[in-house]
């Protein structure tokens, strides 16, 4: 619908601000003082602003199957229905996870003083089914929990939600609550509320003396970002129930360079929040307890480059803590994070990691480089950057065998039906002289030939792919043995592959990098084989696939072009002061800017583009500049240039002379500065001038951000980028 587009100034709300429909954003301008002010009055606790649509998820009748599968780990994005009638690709899905008796007692929440009951604890992942073949389903993220047969497996059923609204934003506002005391409750809580909602975001705001939230993302909302936020000094007892800045229930939510202070928990999740969510690069001071999933089984969350140095980030069994919170959070990532202590325990059928973190520990979990921060800085930011890499990858994975430590189980994936290609198959079985035994089978000297089967469409092609298989030594020395890559001509030893010990007691996951062999993957088919004295329980081949190309468009004669979309750098140089201050580095593959410091010289960077292709007037006009790398806390603003330089001799000493500043912005490594030229390119074209120039230097910290430049990476290049 459009922007509500707030000015400068105080507007006293003594109720709510509500958004109960789709597409529409809340913009101020600014979260300060001088900004947009949303100052809630009056006593009643409550949410200043609520984003919320209607009614519940409706399943939709002949669409619901049971998973097939005895077991379907954590992460996996593919597994297989007993039908998969009545559903299509495109279908939002619930995924089931059943709470029962035998899961509860397991994980010994039968033993609380209020003992979790069956049913109330089911974990529902709300998904979008991207591909089917045959009884497989592929669904658009991962399942952040295991499916085991053994504690109910799980339910898919299509649903359709009428009621819940899409597309909203709220930015550049401070949010205020007035208040009568410290310890004062009679005053709003939460600044925004989100519910029924999905796609939305809550963007450069700040936050002062509500007792509760900033951002509560409510267990019916996905696909929030909340970014650039800040939540200070609430007002409230200091008593549970209060003060958790950035809460979040639902699940696919992203909170990042958010900030919290004085509250209880700052970087918090409720009950059963079903993943994945991610808190990134968040720091808070003067924490009266600990951060992390608060209690009842919230599962996926990843906190990366979290600072709490005051208290404490734990994911952990809390007992029978509030009405029996008992485990909090299962198959949860620390990553590269600090706080004064961490203590991180992992639950029967579940896990949880602690890597790269600087702070005390306790509890017993996976533990990786503790005190030492690990390659790369950011989990999530490297996980965005391949995402990134080549738009419109296809995630695919095909599974043979089932997890079930060769126990040979009956079922659609069971070892007498995982068989290879009949052709390969005969010609594994004349290598080996007849020794061909098939999946679950821990007999010596022998061979498992696999095939791996999947569809591709015309003009589709595999750009990447992993093997992961859970294997078992059926020998102590089994170092020399080989595993062959769709021909028998093509094959690796253990050593080679530098799989290490394989247990003979028990199942040992193994992956292998399948680059080398794209070629082979084309065709829709991959074989492969093991020999002598390994066992397999499964396999699964993880591929990435890059759609077929769009064909091309018909020309169109148009005797008035349409202004471009997009106008590539002309001119870009980084200049640089001190010992090379009239050195020239207009041909260098990136550009920076950073202040002078005892280290290093400062340096700055100019951009030029070329208007000459314009007629008339833009309606927008923004320069993007991706960034490769950004130390913390240090802000970058650019100008335009009154004067003209040339990308050959530009230096520190002969720098054209700054003028009319544009804005201003902190880096993020991997990311994307936007800076809006509208009105002076408008400008520029009014005069007859068709160059743009413009200069990016530090304003703020000490570090550098480093940005791509036309001679470097091609994804990475300035632009300028218009709308006609």
């Amino acid at each position: 619908r459009g922007v509500v587009q707030l000015t400068a100034g105080e507007y006293q709300i003594a109720g709510q601000l509500k958004i109960w429909a789709s597409g529409i954003v809340l913009r101020g301008v600014g979260d300060s003082m001088a900004g947009t002010m949303l100052k809630a009055t009056g006593t009643d606790r409550r949410s200043l602003i609520v984003v919320a649509g209607n009614g519940w998820r409706e399943p939709v009748a002949g669409t619901q199957h049971s998973i097939a599968d005895p077991y379907v780990p954590v992460g996996a994005r593919s597994f297989r229905l007993d039908s998969t009638d009545g559903l299509e690709v495109g279908d939002t899905i619930v995924v089931r996870r059943p709470s029962t008796q035998a899961w509860i007692n397991k994980i010994g929440m039968n033993k609380l003083a209020n003992p979790w009951q069956p049913g109330t604890k089911d974990l529902v992942f709300d998904r979008v089914i991207t591909r089917i073949e045959g009884d497989w389903i592929t669904i658009d993220a991962p399942l952040t929990n295991s499916l085991d047969q053994k504690y109910g497996g799980g339910t898919v059923v299509e649903y359709v939600w009428p009621g819940r609204i899409e597309n909203i934003g709220i930015e550049h506002i401070l949010g205020v609550s007035t208040y009568k005391s410290s310890t004062d409750e009679n005053h709003a809580w939460t600044f925004v509320e989100i519910l029924t909602t999905q796609n939305a975001w809550v963007k450069d705001i700040t936050t002062q003396n509500f007792a509760y939230a900033a951002v509560s993302i409510r267990a019916n909302a996905k696909w929030v970002t909340v970014e650039d936020a800040l939540c200070l000094d609430p007002k409230s007892v200091l008593t549970g129930g209060r003060r958790y800045s950035f809460y979040i229930e639902g699940q696919q939510n992203l909170v990042k360079n958010a900030f919290s202070r004085g509250a209880r928990h700052d970087f918090v999740l409720g009950a059963l929040a079903a993943g994945p969510n991610v808190f990134v690069d968040c720091s808070a001071q003067y924490s009266s307890t600990d951060s992390g999933p608060h209690h009842r089984w919230s599962v996926g969350t990843l906190f990366d480059n979290v600072k709490v140095p005051s208290n404490e980030i734990n994911i952990r069994n809390r007992g029978n803590s509030g009405t029996g919170h008992g485990w909090a959070g299962a198959n949860t990532v620390i990553w590269n994070s600090r706080a004064r202590k961490f203590i991180v325990q992992s639950p029967p059928t579940a896990q949880n990691w602690l890597i790269g973190s600087i702070g005390s520990t306790s509890g017993t979990t996976f533990r990786d480089s503790h005190g030492k921060p690990v390659t790369p800085r950011s989990l999530y930011y490297a996980q965005l950057a391949e995402r990134q890499a080549q738009p419109g990858l296809e995630a695919r994975e095909y599974w043979l065998g089932d997890i079930d430590a060769l126990n040979n189980t009956s079922g659609p994936a069971a070892a007498a039906t995982v068989w290879s290609d009949s052709a390969w198959l005969e010609e594994v079985n004349a290598a080996s002289g007849g020794q061909v035994k098939g999946m679950d089978s821990a007999a010596t000297n022998k061979w498992v030939p696999l095939s791996f089967n999947f569809s591709l469409a015309p003009g589709e092609q595999v750009v990447s792919a992993t093997l992961s298989m859970g294997v078992k030594g059926t020998s102590s020395s089994n170092s020399g043995n080989r595993v062959y890559f769709d021909s028998l001509s093509t094959s690796k030893t253990l050593a080679e592959l530098k799989w290490g010990t394989i247990s003979t007691t028990g199942i040992s996951p193994k992956t292998v990098d399948l680059t080398p062999y794209l070629a082979s993957l084309q065709d829709g088919q991959f074989n492969m084989a093991l020999n002598n004295d390994l066992a397999v329980d499964w396999a699964v081949i993880n591929i990435q696939v890059l759609p077929a190309p769009a064909p091309p468009l018909e020309p169109v004669i148009d005797t008035q072009p349409a202004a471009p979309a997009l106008i590539a750098a002309t001119a870009d140089a980084m200049v640089r002061g001190g010992a090379d201050a009239d050195s020239n580095y207009g041909s260098d593959t990136w550009l920076g800017a950073m202040a002078e410091n005892a280290a290093y010289a400062a340096r700055a960077s100019y951009v030029s583009f070329d208007l000459a292709s314009l007629a008339g007037s833009v309606s927008q006009a923004i320069v993007r500049l991706p960034m490769l790398s950004a130390a913390d806390g240090v802000a970058n603003s650019a100008a335009l240039v009154g004067g003209d330089w040339s990308e050959s001799t530009i230096t520190w000493n002969n720098k054209p002379d700054l003028g009319e500043l544009l804005g201003s912005w902190t880096g993020a490594a991997d990311g994307l500065a936007s800076i809006d030229v509208t009105s002076q390119v408008n400008s520029l074209l009014g005069q007859g001038i068709t160059k743009l120039s413009i200069s990016i230097f530090a304003s703020g910290g000490d570090g550098m951000v480093t940005y791509g430049s036309r001679e470097g990476d091609a994804l990475k290049q300035p632009l300028l980028e218009l709308v006609g």
